[in-house]
């Protein structure tokens, strides 16, 4: 006996609100997918659409619905997942990919263990009678629906399946002897950045706790909040001299010109205090961003919290735009595209500390236990 995989949830409602499973798992493929470029993206969003297809089980319907014990659930999409894509001509590159993919998937509510060349990441908790508990032909049909190059394969008799996954052994060892030399400068990159990993764990976090993606300053944004800071700029009425308020905006003209004229992705600013560095900074920040083609992130990093907290709240007065202020002393605001709070206590904490806003202000301690004062752009 099966559930239909129509009636199969992801987490207990919380009325009027639902959380069907497949709705969860078109979300994770879909977010998982968009930080990934290049044929990868498929292999990515097929992961996401199968990380939880073991909750599909009716033992695991009936222990979220408190019917029965906990029962474990990833090691069915990781064999899933590792079958699909294995029936494709891949280069060892691409192979070793899908490999680190498949143990994503399934220690994805676990530790996240190196790869083993002789046993598959899903043998561990390998368990024969669950495939038995799974409506296939539904999956096969919302497969079919999201990915169709992956699904065809898919057998929709649980036994052909359970066979079929019990070969995958000899094709994982296979796989592992036709690695790259582990010393080449692109798998190592590759394997210390971890992208594919990253996306997949923050599209399944974030959709768990109903965060929605925050994409950062959009280009027309961008030009807004220029329009507001240079009208800031002829209103100015910051305290002191005539002379000193013209030495203000001769530097940033200045820095203007020498930002525009830059041939380098890094610019030094040096300025003493009171001369204007978070405006000419942020007019610097905003133009880059106002000619960019895609949303970006600002990342305002300071090393003491007095500065931090100051430049947030001129930030927020000079370019109207949401600010987050994060250290170790902060106390989580509502930030305006998280719903976290309605879905779980926890949810807001994780929207701040994944840094869930267009701006954000942070110390060096926080980003990376060094440095003095300085403004970063950067993709999402």
């Amino acid at each position: 006996m099966v559930i239909p995989l129509e009636e199969c949830i992801a987490r207990p409602d919380r009325p009027p609100r639902t959380f069907p499973l497949t709705q969860h798992l078109r979300n994770v493929g879909q977010h998982a997918a968009q930080w990934v470029t290049g044929p990868r993206r498929d292999y990515v969003r097929l992961a996401g659409l199968l990380h939880d297809i073991g909750k599909a089980r009716r033992s695991w319907q009936a222990y979220i619905r408190n019917d029965g014990p906990r029962v474990p659930h990833a090691f069915l999409g990781a064999a899933v997942f590792f079958y699909l894509v294995s029936s494709h001509s891949l280069s060892a590159d691409d192979q070793r990919f899908v490999m680190w993919l498949t143990r994503d998937v399934a220690h994805h509510h676990s530790h996240l263990g190196d790869l083993d060349p002789g046993e598959p990441p899903w043998l561990s908790q390998w368990q024969p009678a669950a495939v038995h508990e799974v409506d296939w032909p539904a999956v096969r049909q919302f497969l079919l629906e999201e990915v169709p190059w992956s699904a065809e394969r898919l057998p929709t008799d649980p036994q052909k399946i359970i066979q079929a996954i019990q070969r995958l052994e000899r094709t994982w060892r296979s796989w592992a002897m036709m690695w790259p030399r582990i010393s080449e400068m692109s798998i190592v990159t590759q394997e210390l950045v971890r992208t594919a990993t990253a996306s997949l764990i923050q599209a399944d976090r974030f959709d768990a706790a109903d965060i929605e993606i925050d994409l950062g300053i959009t280009p027309d944004a961008a030009q807004r909040a220029l329009k507001i800071i240079r009208q800031h700029l002829v209103e100015d009425t910051h305290p002191g001299t005539p002379m000193l308020q013209a030495y203000r905006h001769h530097a940033q003209e200045a820095v203007w010109n020498t930002f525009k004229s830059a041939t380098t992705p890094i610019v030094l600013l040096q300025m003493p205090t009171g001369s204007g560095k978070t405006i000419a900074a942020l007019v610097c920040a905003m133009d880059l961003i106002a000619e960019s083609d895609a949303p970006r992130r600002l990342i305002y990093v300071a090393p003491y919290l007095s500065i931090v907290e100051q430049t947030a709240e001129v930030i927020r007065q000079t370019t109207e735009i949401p600010v987050l202020v994060h250290h170790h002393l902060s106390l989580p605001d509502r930030l305006p595209q998280s719903r976290a709070n309605e879905e779980k206590p926890e949810g807001i904490l994780l929207a701040m500390e994944s840094w869930q806003a267009p701006v954000i202000v942070t110390t060096f301690n926080q980003l990376f236990r060094a440095g003095s004062t300085s403004i970063i752009v950067g993709s999402p």
